[in-house]
C-alpha cells in the first residue's frame, strides 16, 4: 500500500509511526523540498532532497525532482529531474536529465541526459547524451551522444558520437564520429569486419 506524501510534516510523522517499513512513501505535489531519510518514490511534481550522510535510495517518476547528496542512489524515469553530488549512484532511462558534481556515478539508457562536472564517471547507451567538464570519464555506446571539455576523458564504441575540447582525451571505435579541439588527443581504430 501507498502513502502519498505532499510536505514535511506528512513524512516526518509517517516515519515516526514506522509506516514506511512496509510500505512505500510516495512524495508528489510538493510545493517545497521534503528532506528524506528513508528510501522513498518522487513523482507527480513531488520534490525531495537527501543529507550529506544520505544512504537511502530515491525512485524518481513523472516529473519528480531530487536533490540527493552523500551515496544516495537515485533511479530516474520519465522526465524525472535529478541534482546530484558526492559519491551519489544515478541511473537515468527514458527523458530523466540532470546535473551532477564530484565523484558521481551515472549510467544513461533510452534518452536521458546529464551535465557532468569534477571527477564523475559515465556510462551513456542508446540515444543517451552527456556534457561534461573537469576530469570526468565518460564511456558511450550505441548512439549516445558526449561533449567534453577540460580534462575529461572520451571513451565511444558502437555508432556514438565523440565531441571534445581543451585538453580532453579521445578514445574512439567502431563506427564512432569524432570531433576534437584545442589540445585533445584523439586514439581511433578501425571498424571490425566479420
Amino acid at each position: 500500500m501507498r502513502i502519498f506524501i505532499s510536505s514535511q510534516a506528512e513524512y516526518d510523522k509517517a516515519v515516526k509511526q514506522r509506516l514506511h517499513a512496509g510500505n512505500e512513501l510516495v512524495i508528489q505535489n510538493s510545493p517545497d523540498f521534503i528532506t528524506v531519510s528513508t528510501d522513498v518514490t518522487v513523482s507527480k511534481n513531488g520534490r525531495c532532497k537527501t543529507s550529506e550522510k544520505s544512504q537511502v535510495t530515491v525512485t524518481a517518476r513523472e516529473n519528480g525532482i531530487v536533490s540527493a547528496e552523500g551515496k544516495t542512489t537515485v533511479i530516474g524515469h520519465d522526465n524525472a529531474n535529478v541534482i546530484a553530488k558526492g559519491n551519489c549512484k544515478i541511473t537515468l532511462s527514458d527523458q530523466a536529465f540532470g546535473n551532477c558534481y564530484d565523484h558521481c556515478h551515472v549510467t544513461l539508457n533510452g534518452k536521458s541526459r546529464i551535465s557532468a562536472d569534477g571527477n564523475c564517471t559515465v556510462h551513456a547507451h542508446d540515444e543517451a547524451s552527456v556534457s561534461a567538464s573537469g576530469s570526468s570519464k565518460v564511456y558511450t555506446s550505441q548512439t549516445a551522444t558526449a561533449k567534453g571539455t577540460d580534462h575529461t576523458n572520451l571513451t565511444g564504441q558502437d555508432s556514438s558520437t565523440l565531441i571534445g575540447q581543451k585538453n580532453c582525451t579521445i578514445m574512439a571505435k567502431d563506427n564512432c564520429i569524432v570531433y576534437a579541439s584545442e589540445n585533445c588527443t584523439v586514439q581511433a581504430s578501425r571498424p571490425r569486419h566479420a
